[in-house]
């Protein structure tokens, strides 16, 4: 099985393009496994000193995921993948998206990352969006990106 981690923001353009990309994976000679992920990311807390604040975003932050609905996104990329025989399971997770996704990857022993970029400018184009940059920078297995 070969697993390919596909982290979908709300863009429904970028979701599209991942979703035509995973088709294309060049070299894959056995079935693909796709896990698609949303992070939902943390409110930040004040720093020391927040007393009930803290302690209060500190719980909002672990029940992120049960508070929230992932964007449509999420689900039309699964269940377009799914229409196409590819095996397909959703995780939401919490944190620093960047982070996420690399630590996802890891813990699910992906064999590729496929992540949506924004289209840039000439200069935007040097520098990918933080959170793609530090994934792509940052990942142990290699990272497809879909244009």
């Amino acid at each position: 099985m070969y697993r390919v981690l596909i982290p979908v923001d709300d863009n429904e353009e970028r979701a599209e393009k991942q979703i035509d990309t995973i088709g294309n994976i060049p070299s894959v000679d056995e079935p693909i496994e796709a896990h698609v992920v949303y992070v939902y990311e943390e409110i930040e807390t004040p720093g020391e000193g927040g007393g009930f604040a803290t302690g209060y975003l500190d719980d909002i932050n672990e029940s992120l995921d049960e508070l929230r609905d992932p964007p449509e996104t999420v689900n039309d990329v699964a269940e377009a993948l799914s229409d196409r025989g590819i095996d397909t399971e959703i995780h939401e997770l919490v944190g620093d998206p960047a982070e996420a996704i690399l630590t996802a990857s890891r813990e699910l022993d992906v064999n590729m990352l496929l992540m949506g970029v924004r289209d840039r400018s000439p200069i935007g184009k040097v520098v990918f969006g933080s959170v793609s940059q530090k994934v792509i920078l940052g990942s142990e297995v290699p990272v497809l990106v879909a244009r």
